[in-house]
């Protein structure tokens, strides 16, 4: 896989699994496996950080603009969930 592909599986893996696009409580391993990476994990996440794609501030981890390009769709899921919720108060289920 190239670097793009588990750059691409690191975001699909984490509107999932970290829908915030914070990973800070995510260990390099959970961050690697989320990417598809086989390599060393360690150097995998530090690698993403030196070059942009991750941001380390303030002793937090998170995906580089992670809102700004995922925040549609977080924020349709969302309300997706909320009119499911209402839905199925409304009727019973």
């Amino acid at each position: 896989m190239s670097a793009g592909g588990h750059i691409i599986s690191l975001w699909l893996w984490a509107l999932d699994k970290a829908a915030d696009g914070d990973l800070t409580a995510l260990s390099p391993d959970i961050i690697s496996f989320g990417a598809e990476w086989e390599g060393d994990p360690q150097l995998f996440t530090e690698t993403l950080v030196a070059v942009g794609f991750l941001d380390r501030f303030d002793g937090r981890l998170t995906i580089h603009d992670w809102y700004t390009y995922a925040g549609r769709l977080i924020e349709r899921r969302k309300v997706d969930a909320e009119r499911k919720r209402v839905h199925r108060t409304s009727t019973g289920h």
